[in-house]
């Protein structure tokens, strides 16, 4: 249920979900009805898939554009200060070697396609 609720991971392509344990399904209009577009569950690593089961010390809701999806930066490191996650949400893009080292102490990004 972290960082929003109902998000789904996969460690491993493709993911076999079984239909006993969907609970629910539903159509949501929006303005981009009719189009295609992002599809898929993100695939992350096992351990940041771990990572996810438990409440972050900080994550924020990426501001600028990132398509057809909700973006966020989380956090679990509790030694980061959540004012600088939050300048990652608001700056577009970040430098190669930043995004490593940050997910080396388990600060990540995270794209969810919503249509």
């Amino acid at each position: 249920k972290y960082p929003i609720e109902k998000a789904l991971v996969a460690t491993r392509e493709p993911i076999s979900v079984n239909v006993n344990e969907i609970k629910e399904v539903k159509l949501i209009p929006g303005p981009l009805d009719g189009y295609g577009g992002a599809r898929g569950i993100p695939l992350v690593a096992p351990r940041i898939a771990d990572l996810l089961q438990t409440k972050p010390s900080a994550s924020c809701r990426i501001d600028y554009e990132c398509g057809l999806a909700d973006c966020f930066w989380v956090s679990y490191d509790k030694s980061f200060p959540a004012e600088e996650l939050r300048r990652l949400c608001e700056t577009e893009g970040s430098d190669k070697k930043i995004v490593k080292s940050l997910k080396a102490r388990d600060i990540f990004s995270l794209s969810f396609p919503f249509d």
